[in-house]
């Protein structure tokens, strides 16, 4: 850079802290509540199959959604998404 020259740089988003298959199922219902994330989002990156309905945790259908997410080879295509 030249003097004077000045480099601006933005970021978004962060790529937040810890797996986010350990995170608390009770916490992502939470963040789906309150409007942080979307239900497509509580299952394909963290893994939890809810029933809004009744506000609620499948609680088997998110532990065999993440059983399988971690022994997918993230090099191969495959949709999680429309199974429990």
């Amino acid at each position: 850079m030249a003097a004077g020259e000045r480099l601006r740089s933005l970021r978004f988003g962060g790529g937040g802290w810890g797996d986010p298959l350990q995170r608390a199922p009770e916490a992502v219902l939470a963040d789906v509540l309150d409007g942080v994330y979307s239900e497509t989002v509580a299952r394909s990156e963290f893994g939890v199959v809810l029933r809004l309905a009744e506000e609620g945790i499948d609680t088997l259908a998110t532990e065999n959604l993440r059983a399988r997410m971690v022994c997918q080879d993230p090099s191969e295509p495959g949709d999680l998404l429309t199974t429990a």
